[in-house]
């Protein structure tokens, strides 16, 4: 099968409904994957923020081991730590990369391996209100990729940051009062990620899908513009 592992930064469980969050229409999606697949509910990151939790997560290297992030922001990963990418191409799958933050990406060394590595970079001059590539944006340039070579399988990382950037602009104005601009971004992400998953069975594909998130910090719903 295909594998994506996909991860959405800053995405707290308890804000979803899943896992508590009373409105249900914030996080339809993800809701319904936790209800449909098998689900994880004391699963913790390898770290408080990104730069080091994403090499963990496509290495299994433990941070105080890759040390990436302990440094600065431009501690890389070495070239010659293999992780995820090159073990599902050594057993034939395409590999590719999309990440709408560097720290996912080639501020971290974790474009290397893949075989389509999709940076921040792509996306200069065409950076929406929200700051950064979004979800969607993301998408198109992944959909791409799943399109080019249809007959083959692929591992893919996609890593989001729309939850990530509540605290935009973009996410402070709504329709109703009390919906908090926390809810308005993971309520981006969710529709999405249902748009990305309709768009994955419509091409009929065989898709093992990892959903994870790893928290900067602790999050209140109160802390917000």
């Amino acid at each position: 099968p295909d594998v994506i592992v996909y991860l959405v930064d800053l995405l707290l469980a308890t804000q979803l409904g899943a896992f508590g969050n009373d409105r249900p229409d914030v996080s339809p999606t993800i809701d319904r994957l936790h209800r449909d697949g098998l689900a994880f509910g004391h699963a913790r990151s390898p770290s408080a923020w990104t730069k080091p939790a994403v090499p963990t997560i496509l290495t299994g290297v433990h941070p105080s081991v890759h040390r990436v992030g302990a440094r600065g922001f431009l501690d890389r990963l070495p070239p010659s730590v293999e992780g995820l990418p090159h073990r599902f191409h050594a057993n034939g799958h395409r590999t590719g990369s999309f990440a709408a933050s560097p720290l996912g990406s080639t501020l971290s060394g974790l474009d290397s391996g893949f075989d389509v590595a999709v940076t921040p970079a792509a996306f200069d001059g065409s950076i929406g209100p929200m700051g950064e590539a979004t979800a969607e944006q993301i998408h198109e340039r992944f959909l791409r990729f799943v399109d080019e070579e249809a007959e083959r399988p692929f591992f893919a990382f996609v890593h989001s940051v729309d939850v990530h950037e509540y605290k935009r602009a973009w996410f402070r104005t709504g329709s109703s009062t009390d919906d908090r601009p926390y809810d308005r971004a993971i309520r981006q992400q969710d529709h999405a990620l249902a748009s990305l998953l309709d768009e994955l069975a419509r091409r009929d594909r065989r898709v093992v899908f990892v959903l994870l998130s790893c928290p900067r910090r602790p999050y209140s719903p109160s802390d917000s513009p």
